[in-house]
């Protein structure tokens, strides 16, 4: 058998057998296609049992290797220091969070009282 492509194998004649980059270039066509058509068919075939959990096993993985990553770079994050501003913006909230307590304390009294 020859090296070049046989037109059974492409699908085809080629228009110039001798040209064995045109050969080359239908069968790689066809190839493709024939891919094409299997990934197709594959997409809405029903996924066997053991294909459903292999897929749920690599999900997990995944799941798994996101948490690690994102757990790895919390770790190595440096916190920043608090700076004179958002310490004051804490402290003023935190009093205002007293105040409504306290306030919400005081109604809570009258109301027992009356």
């Amino acid at each position: 058998m020859s090296n070049r492509i046989q037109p059974d194998m492409i699908g085809h004649l080629p228009q110039d057998p001798d040209n064995i980059n045109f050969s080359c270039r239908c069968g790689l066509a066809a190839s493709l296609q024939g891919d094409s058509i299997n990934r197709h068919t594959r997409r809405f075939a029903m996924p066997t049992d053991e294909e459903k959990r292999e897929i749920v096993t690599e999900k997990r993985h995944q799941q798994e290797n996101l948490e690690h990553n994102m757990l790895v770079r919390a770790e190595e994050a440096e916190p920043e220091p608090i700076t004179e501003e958002a310490r004051e913006l804490l402290t003023e909230q935190r009093r205002h969070e007293e105040n409504l307590q306290h306030n919400m304390l005081h109604r809570a009294e009258e109301q027992l009282k009356s």
